[in-house]
């Protein structure tokens, strides 16, 4: 319910058919869509303070990321209540394998 409340009030993510798209949520797992490193530190520090209020904090240690562009960022850095949060170049979700050659 935090994450519907907090993304669906963000103008942030990607844009598909007019419709902005800033996460996939598939049982306790949640994906963070975003354009820029930027947006997606946006969206990272507001799922963090809004969790923070109603009690609730985002373990960094299981907390990752993953760039998909064309472009990479030269130094992407993503960070969560002050901490780096590790990058990773493959997701598992739902059985569905996501992965990036950054080469």
């Amino acid at each position: 319910m935090i994450f519907l409340e907090t993304l669906d009030q963000i103008d942030v993510g990607i844009t598909v058919k007019g419709q902005i798209i800033n996460n996939i949520r598939y049982d306790d797992d949640t994906v963070l869509i975003a354009s820029t490193m930027e947006e997606l530190q946006i969206l990272t520090d507001k799922i963090q303070s809004d969790s923070s209020a109603y009690g609730f904090s985002i373990n960094t240690r299981k907390t990752k990321y993953m760039t998909v562009c064309k472009t990479p960022p030269a130094n992407p850095s993503l960070l969560c209540i002050g901490q780096p949060l590790q990058k990773v170049s493959k997701y598992l979700l739902a059985n569905l394998v996501c992965w990036v050659d950054d080469t």
